[in-house]
């Protein structure tokens, strides 16, 4: 794609996951120099929060690149491989919690280096905290009669749930 650097600036993509959920980034390796060339590769590592595995075609090679002893070999003048990247939010992800996962190339050749990126994150809040956030904000705006309906509303259900213990607490 004719960009090279060594921080993934404009080759770089953003996703936010929940907890549990795996996304996958597919990094294009090119070898754009004039004669066959291998690739050294080298990728970022897990941490507890974020599980992160590599893959060529159906083949796992994430020890290897994790490692930087992942060579793509033979890759021809104009040519590229194409590595999928999967990234996991695990259980113990919080939110807020985010993890840059790098991909970096290098030529052994020329010693060219090219680095990609892909930022994972986990939001702040749930889409149904979201949601709730949205009702809270569109009550806010609404006229101060509704307001006061709703927290009337609220008032009184709160009493209700609070009797409803007292009386199964005795």
């Amino acid at each position: 794609n004719g960009v090279y650097n060594r921080n993934g600036d404009r080759q770089a993509r953003t996703v936010e996951l929940q907890r549990g959920q795996v996304t996958s980034f597919f990094v294009k390796v090119q070898n754009d120099g004039p004669d066959v060339d291998d690739l050294r590769i080298s990728g970022t590592r897990e941490t507890t929060a974020f599980a992160v595995r590599y893959f060529l075609g159906p083949t796992r090679v994430s020890d290897q690149v994790k490692a930087g002893t992942f060579v793509l070999r033979g890759v021809p003048a104009g040519g590229e491989r194409v590595l999928r990247v999967e990234v996991e939010a695990t259980p113990r992800a919080r939110p807020g919690d985010s993890r840059r996962t790098f991909v970096r190339s290098i030529s052994q050749t020329d010693g060219r280096v090219d680095v990609v990126r892909a930022t994972t994150r986990i939001p702040l809040f749930t889409p149904e905290q979201e949601r709730i956030a949205e009702l809270v904000n569109q009550t806010r705006a609404a006229n101060g009669r509704n307001r006061l309906a709703l927290n009337r509303t609220l008032t009184t259900k709160a009493q209700r749930w609070a009797e409803y213990l007292a009386a199964i607490s005795r």
